[in-house]
């Protein structure tokens, strides 16, 4: 499955999840919720044995949230932000799958 801003690939029972939204793999509303489809992908995957996270960038991993999104989003679109993001963190903590982080 293509994504707009992760290149996800399984080798050798490895998942590699790589963030790829130049130029500093900033979170916005879109890749948030393609995090949440790409977490549950991989640790749902039986060929899958261990997730590793890493950066297709070569001078980051992430700066975190795109503080754009935030600019006028109110108490309901945080509400939201925030519920996704648990949701992102139930997917990872419900996993039994070991998950790393490859950061540069």
């Amino acid at each position: 499955m293509e994504y707009d801003f992760h290149k996800v690939e399984i080798e050798s029972r490895v998942g590699w999840v790589e963030l790829n939204r130049p130029p500093v793999n900033a979170t916005s509303w879109d890749m948030l919720h393609e995090h949440l489809a790409v977490f549950e992908r991989v640790t749902a995957d039986p060929a899958v044995r261990v997730v590793v996270v890493a950066s297709a960038l070569e001078r980051y991993f992430s700066a975190g949230a795109d503080l754009e999104v935030f600019r006028g989003i109110g108490a309901d679109g945080m509400r939201e932000w925030l519920g996704v993001c648990h949701r992102i963190v139930r997917v990872l903590r419900g996993s039994e799958k070991p998950l790393l982080a490859a950061i540069p």
